[in-house]
């Protein structure tokens, strides 16, 4: 009888999957204009004020563009995110205002979405799923937020997607043209914010991995990749800078969880005899000399943000949509991992996703899950690589002759 049931489902979803998928698409654009809508005109789901929304960092950004166009020289810390200055830049230049900033950003949240989509089929296959994990990116409350913000967020958030789709692409095609898109992708997503410089080893490593290099040729570069850049990030200008100013050992001795969050800071070991002038140095001594402690406050943040429980300043109505949204995308990735965990395409999401948790754990959680949203729409594809197996059990056609 289920059988019966699930044939008759599947022989009416074949015969109309291009009507679903349409379906689909028009559903998930309409969704994602009515959601910046309200954000733009009443600031539902940030400010509570409408028109272009301004945050702690915004005036870092827009002092840095008139900076450039003033040929002055851009701030110690406004180098860090010298790519989404040179944007507002370029838009005053041509005579435009931050309206058009928002604008660009948007479109570009677009575009990514086709690069989510075109991930999403390299795992699975299927348009459908695929066009559900996009459309989950561009319909979730807590990403469409940022779009409208003049901070990095937004235009780090599709940059980080097109990094990941362009290092796929180049492992998949193993092309010249595909090898130099990459690497001008993941340098344009470093230079938004510094958390993109994870990418520039990752990057190397999967295309080192991907070879047809020799067995031992690859153990040694995957070995010495991550060991110079590791070494850059003391050495080379711009590596150092990005991460220098941030007083990680301060921090952790100090047991920060949340940034700008001192009450709830947990009880760490007080070492004076650490030096803080060689922050690698420094913070590895520091945790060698206290593991338990350190793993213990690494957990804490990271649990911290992907879970709002202990943030007493939002609401229980707010706690209630975060969980509602974000519980199941966190279990339907997993299942998304274990089952596509062979397919180049996830292992890449995987390496990238596991890196920005790694930079959570090292540093702080944030106040706003910004931290956590940058990585949501890969979380996000992951997941409907998720939906995609349990549909496939709960019908019985694993082993069919229908596919959805």
């Amino acid at each position: 009888m289920i059988c019966n049931k699930s044939s008759t489902l599947l022989n009416w979803i074949k015969q109309n999957k291009k009507l679903i998928n349409i379906a689909f698409v028009i559903i998930i654009i309409i969704r994602f204009v009515y959601l910046n809508y309200i954000n733009w005109n009443w600031g539902d789901l940030a400010t509570g004020y409408e028109g272009v929304k301004y945050g702690c960092d915004t005036e870092r950004y827009i002092n840095g563009a008139e900076q450039l166009i003033n040929n002055n020289q851009l701030l110690s810390h406004q180098t860090r995110y010298v790519g989404y200055i040179l944007l507002i830049a370029f838009v005053k230049m041509l005579g435009f205002g931050l309206k058009q900033v928002i604008l660009i950003q948007l479109l570009m949240a677009l575009l990514s979405s086709l690069a989510l989509y075109d991930i999403g089929k390299s795992i699975t296959k299927n348009p459908t799923i695929s066009i559900i994990g996009a459309g989950l990116y561009l319909i979730n409350p807590f990403i469409v937020n940022w779009h409208l913000y003049i901070h990095t967020e937004s235009i780090y958030f599709s940059f980080l997607i097109f990094a990941t789709w362009s290092i796929n692409k180049a492992i998949q095609k193993k092309t010249y043209n595909y090898f130099i898109l990459s690497f001008l992708i993941v340098i344009v997503t470093a230079s938004i914010r510094p958390n993109g410089w994870v990418l520039v080893p990752i990057m190397f490593c999967f295309f080192i991995f991907y070879s047809n290099f020799k067995r031992l040729l690859k153990f040694l570069c995957l070995f010495l990749i991550p060991l110079i850049f590791f070494f850059s990030t003391v050495y080379v200008g711009v590596l150092n800078r990005s991460f220098k100013d941030n007083p990680i050992v301060q921090q952790s001795q100090k047991g920060l969880v949340i940034y700008g969050h001192d009450e709830l800071c947990i009880v760490m070991p007080k070492d004076i005899s650490i030096e803080s002038n060689n922050w690698i140095k420094s913070y590895f001594v520091y945790t060698l000399k206290h593991p338990i402690a350190s793993l213990k406050l690494a957990t804490v943040r990271v649990f911290t943000e992907f879970l709002p429980i202990n943030r007493s300043w939002l609401s229980v109505k707010y706690k209630i949509r975060f969980l509602f949204w974000m519980l199941p995308s966190y279990l339907l990735a997993i299942i998304g991992i274990i089952y596509y965990r062979h397919k180049a395409a996830m292992q890449v999401i995987f390496v990238i996703v596991l890196s920005h948790i790694m930079i959570i754990a090292l540093t702080h959680s944030e106040h706003e899950f910004r931290f956590m949203t940058s990585i949501l729409s890969l979380i996000h594809i992951m997941g409907a690589c998720g939906i995609f197996i349990i549909i496939k059990k709960f019908l019985f056609i694993e082993n069919t002759k229908y596919s959805l």
